[in-house]
């Protein structure tokens, strides 16, 4: 539930960044790299937006996901070139320097998470780029524009998933209480049966059916 909420989210405060440049979301060209939980959303939101969305996931099953979807699946390297804006959601490197200079002049990337998880060489993209955009973008290569440093771009307004956030607590401190009998080398996942228990608490809290 967060992860959706938090795609709809970034696609926001991507217009919100545009629009203070002058800029709309609608009928431009966006890649989006993942096609997960978050990523889909994104995409989702985007085309809601009236953008023409590329899609591009390192996985083939989820390639396929996104083509059944009604998206254009692509390559990286041939979508960078073309469109307006790329919107990174994998959390697993999938930009690095050389592709910063393959965009086109004036593009803007937005993240749905850290820069440091999203772009290989983060730290030293950041030194070597200069602010812009009302303190909003870093303007790398002195073409792209990076939204909020490379950090997740719904952060520039609070990152906010209303009470939906309480699940994902809800579900860490239900974690934490059984971490002692996890063994020394181990890894547990929580299992569908206490994510149930608290979804179901959750609604009888929040519904509002």
């Amino acid at each position: 539930a967060e992860d959706f909420l938090v795609g709809q989210a970034v696609v926001f405060s991507a217009d919100a960044v545009l629009r203070e440049s002058g800029l709309i979301l609608g009928g431009k060209d966006a890649l989006v790299l993942g096609y997960g939980k978050i990523g889909s959303s994104i995409a989702n939101y985007l085309r809601l937006k009236g953008c023409r969305v590329f899609v591009c996931d390192a996985c083939p099953i989820r390639m396929c996901l996104a083509a059944s979807h009604g998206f254009a699946v692509t390559s990286k390297i041939r979508a960078l070139k073309t469109v307006d804006m790329v919107f990174a959601a994998t959390g697993n490197g999938s930009l690095c320097e050389d592709d910063f200079a393959s965009m086109r002049n004036g593009s803007y990337v937005f993240t749905a998470t850290s820069g440091d998880d999203e772009i290989v060489g983060y730290h030293e993209l950041l030194s070597n780029s200069s602010g812009s955009f009302c303190g909003k973008s870093l303007l790398v290569g002195g073409r792209v524009h990076l939204c909020n440093n490379g950090n997740s771009a719904n952060f520039l307004h609070g990152g906010v998933v209303g009470p939906f956030i309480k699940l994902v607590q809800a579900e860490l401190v239900h974690s934490l209480s059984t971490i002692t009998s996890v063994g020394r080398s181990g890894i547990a996942t929580l299992d569908r049966d206490a994510r149930a228990r608290i979804a179901d608490t959750w609604l009888s809290f929040y519904s509002y059916a």
